[in-house]
């Protein structure tokens, strides 16, 4: 008698702990092609199969004697066993192809990812050139051969990390060219996107003005200094220059 208490509760708690009707993932995305339609018709068939199967077992096990019950018992495990191999092939067929038609549709992982030479500063693909030297025009070049431009530093926040992954590399010792001009309009400074570079802190640097005392906020170069770069003497802030003379340069990557 104890045997049979064990086993029906035993029972009991297969068919609580393991319900016939396992979750099924959702239906899979469109398949155009038809590459995974086949497989999955055929892993539901398999699933829906051995789920009969295991309600079929759970009816048996119920009315046989305790010794054939514990025969039954190992069938009902191997069934619920098959059902749960089914489920997880279904969803990595559901995943595999999810990814597939992600892929077709352009919007695979790889997008957000840099170029060589570009690397990743800011959430921004970015390359700090400090090797060659050169004028504002030529440094835009250069970057336009690199398959980029000179960058465009509209959000602060780039700037701060360009400026901690610039003192942080050791590449403090150079002043660097930036996708900004007032070549068009004087005093209106326009980045190489067309959008209008914004005025004041924290953009644009400070230095004291040693013959009055007072502090000086740039840009004040007027008609000679047009284009903009990064000032190591101010903490890399902005400071319009000639842009004809030499500095290194900061280039982003156009996709």
């Amino acid at each position: 008698m104890g045997l049979c208490v064990v086993v029906l509760l035993s029972l009991s708690l297969t068919v609580s702990l393991f319900p016939p009707a396992f979750s099924l993932p959702p239906e899979s995305p469109p398949d155009p092609h038809g590459h995974f339609s086949s497989c999955d018709e055929s892993l539901r068939h398999n699933i829906a199969v051995n789920q009969l199967a295991l309600l079929h077992l759970l009816n048996v096990t119920n009315a046989q004697p305790v010794c054939e019950q514990q025969q039954c018992l190992t069938s009902v495990w191997e069934a619920i066993s098959t059902i749960r191999q089914d489920v997880a092939a279904l969803k990595e067929t559901n995943i595999i192809q999810d990814t597939v038609v992600q892929v077709a549709n352009g919007r695979n992982s790889t997008e957000d990812e840099c170029r060589l030479p570009f690397a990743k500063i800011g959430g921004r693909c970015l390359m700090v050139e400090t090797i060659n030297t050169a004028s504002w025009h030529e440094m835009n070049n250069y970057c336009r051969q690199a398959g980029g431009r000179l960058a465009v530093l509209q959000d602060a926040n780039v700037l701060y990390f360009l400026t901690e992954f610039i003192q942080e590399n050791g590449l403090a010792t150079n002043n660097y060219w930036i996708g900004a001009t007032d070549e068009e309009v004087e005093g209106v400074f326009k980045w190489v996107d067309g959008n209008q570079v914004r005025m004041g802190s924290p953009y644009w640097g400070y230095w004291k003005d040693c013959k009055t005392g007072t502090w000086v906020q740039e840009p004040n170069g007027g008609t000679t200094e047009n284009c903009v770069a990064l000032w190591k003497s101010i903490f890399f802030h902005m400071n319009d220059y000639v842009c004809g003379r030499s500095c290194g340069g900061v280039c982003e990557q156009v996709s």
